[in-house]
């Protein structure tokens, strides 16, 4: 298997030298795409395919795409990290459910209301399901889904209140759908990185492009 993605490395990679492909071939989160317009300014040509974080990886081992975007990317090493950051989770609620006191809320301060929460297949689940259940035995989950523009709606409609970055709320918020506060929990945090697989490395023209992109997130 390995051999296999080896020779299909180096074939894209010669591909590529004779110009015979096409451009940069990015992984990303759904809800990174909002920003990747401001980081396009002068790049090269880009196919970008969206994804979780599993799907992503398993691309970017097999050499079907070039770089990816995502969080919690499990360190492995067939893949190479060009650059990463941190995120805090936040509540994100609409005025009627909005959580006890003042932000930063407490996580046992917003468990009360109705939860709309990421399933199983989101890497933010056995951190965020671990620390709801520690501060409440029976929280009352009227949602899970793997879709944040579905938990986003749900939220917006007032039928219960969500644990998001600030990425994934950041149109609602914008729109006026819905509000993000800080969690005091600083142990709820999502890790964004920026990878390439170890097999068929990036030129210098794609890191630079890569490097622009992922700087453009804010």
């Amino acid at each position: 298997m390995a051999g296999r993605r080896n020779r299909a490395a180096r074939r894209h990679a010669d591909a590529r030298t004779r110009g015979g492909a096409p451009g940069l071939r990015l992984g990303v989160m759904e809800c990174l795409t909002p920003f990747l317009a401001h980081g396009l300014a002068g790049g090269g040509a880009l196919t970008i395919r969206v994804g979780s974080t599993e799907a992503l990886v398993e691309q970017l081992r097999g050499n079907q795409i070039d770089a990816m975007l995502a969080f919690n990317v499990p360190r492995l090493p067939e893949l190479r990290v060009h650059d990463e950051r941190s995120y805090d989770l936040g509540v994100v609620y609409a005025p009627a459910l909005a959580p006890r006191g003042t932000a930063p809320f407490r996580l046992e301060d917003c468990v009360h209301h109705p939860l709309c929460l990421p399933d199983t297949s989101l890497s933010v689940w056995p951190r965020l399901d671990a620390e709801i259940y520690r501060v409440h035995a029976e929280p009352r989950i009227v949602l899970r889904t793997n879709a944040i523009a579905l938990l986003t709606d749900y939220v917006a409609a007032g039928i219960g209140i969500s644990f998001l970055t600030s990425l994934d709320a950041a149109a609602g918020v914008a729109s006026g759908r819905f509000r993000f506060a800080k969690l005091a929990n600083r142990r709820l945090a999502e890790r964004l990185f920026l990878c390439s697989a170890v097999n068929a490395p990036l030129g210098k023209a794609h890191l630079r492009q890569v490097g622009a992109l992922f700087k453009a997130i804010p």
